[in-house]
């Protein structure tokens, strides 16, 4: 994910992994829930460890390619919601 951030050139997500001693319990500190929350609307507090999951499938499909079936078959989603 770093790799990606860094050749995608986002500032936001660069910024975002670079922090060298993140707390497990700061909630903002985990990049799949600062995702999560930006891709589902939600404040950080109110992302649950499902969306998270959710959210951390969807990147990695994305970065290793997986198209619309296996994200939706992964999310127990339609193929059209995914």
């Amino acid at each position: 994910l770093r790799l990606a951030a860094h050749l995608s050139g986002d500032e936001t997500l660069i910024h975002s992994l670079s922090n060298p001693t993140p707390d497990p319990g700061n909630p903002a500190d985990d990049i799949f829930i600062v995702l999560a929350s930006k891709w589902l609307q939600k404040s950080i507090e109110h992302v649950q460890p499902s969306d998270r999951d959710a959210c951390k499938a969807c990147v990695y499909a994305s970065l290793y390619g997986s198209g619309a079936g296996t994200v939706a078959q992964k999310l127990g989603i339609t193929t059209e919601e995914a």
